[in-house]
């Protein structure tokens, strides 16, 4: 099946790159930001992170900017779209109404969980894929690196998530995203714990440092070298099945030597004619 879809992928990148002005031809994929509001200030995030003085430009993308950008991702014949961007998708006023609007396109979405029930069966059944952030399934640390008031919120998200878990295709079409700093690395074997008993793929990977400010919350080298022996201790005792596959991708997210060879490694050419990105202000 993936391969097939590549192929497709393929034989389209070739239709792109013979380009011709007089028919409409449009990227493979394109990223859309709804909304650069959020209710959480992750302290990793660059545009919301608590850790930050400067403010967050809040937008919030014009009725008649959408419809125009859904008009044209159906002139071009996108095949993919991706909602997310520098905030929280769920909070547009028109999800439901994007999400219906678009048949026969992948649809994916990325949230940090906090609304997971504005997805009903009938818009879940709509959607290719759904990455949940979820950054800690300790109660105390998720309320830390999401940066938001109150009690924690993490409770409510493993409820919701075990629901949509179980609609059809649930387990094909949700993802988890794990962003490893120094305040949850200790966290592996209860992902590990997670992964098994809620039968889900989990994407962890180490934090990024993307401004000063939260430098400090960065893993040290000898950490990350530590989480690279346990995922292949973990590998070596023979995981299958999700679980044998969320190991494998951290087990290159964590490999120091994989990290250099991504370094010194150029984006093809073709990128741009890949993906497109459109901001909540339209550009």
């Amino acid at each position: 099946m993936m391969l097939i879809k590549n192929l497709a992928r393929a034989l389209r990148l070739i239709r792109l790159l013979n380009y011709n002005s007089s028919r409409n031809c449009g990227p493979l994929s394109l990223e859309l930001t709804l909304t650069s509001a959020c209710n959480y200030k992750c302290y990793f995030c660059v545009e919301h992170s608590y850790l930050r003085t400067s403010g967050a430009r809040i937008m919030q993308m014009p009725d008649k900017v959408l419809n125009s950008v859904l008009r044209a991702v159906k002139e071009l014949d996108i095949k993919e779209v991706l909602l997310g961007g520098d905030g929280e998708p769920t909070l547009h006023n028109k999800l439901d109404d994007v999400i219906m609007s678009l048949p026969g396109r992948s649809l994916k979405i990325i949230t940090n969980g906090s609304r997971l029930g504005v997805f009903t069966e009938k818009l879940f059944r709509r959607l290719d894929k759904l990455t949940v952030s979820i950054n800690s399934l300790d109660a105390d640390t998720h309320k830390k690196i999401h940066g938001y008031d109150g009690p924690s919120q993490l409770p409510d998200i493993l409820e919701k998530l075990k629901k949509l878990l179980d609609m059809k295709n649930g387990r094909k079409k949700i993802q988890v995203n794990y962003v490893m700093t120094a305040d949850n690395c200790g966290e592996l074997d209860t992902v590990v714990r997670f992964i098994r008993e809620y039968d889900v793929s989990v994407t962890l990977r180490p934090m990024s440092v993307w401004f000063n400010e939260v430098s400090a919350k960065a893993m040290g080298r000898s950490q990350k070298e530590n989480i690279y022996e346990s995922v292949c201790s973990e590998l070596e005792k023979g995981a299958d099945g999700r679980l044998r596959d969320s190991l494998e991708h951290m087990k290159r997210s964590f490999s120091i030597e994989a990290n250099k060879k991504f370094r010194n490694t150029l984006l093809p050419c073709y990128t741009g004619f890949y993906i497109a990105f459109i901001g909540a202000d339209g550009a």
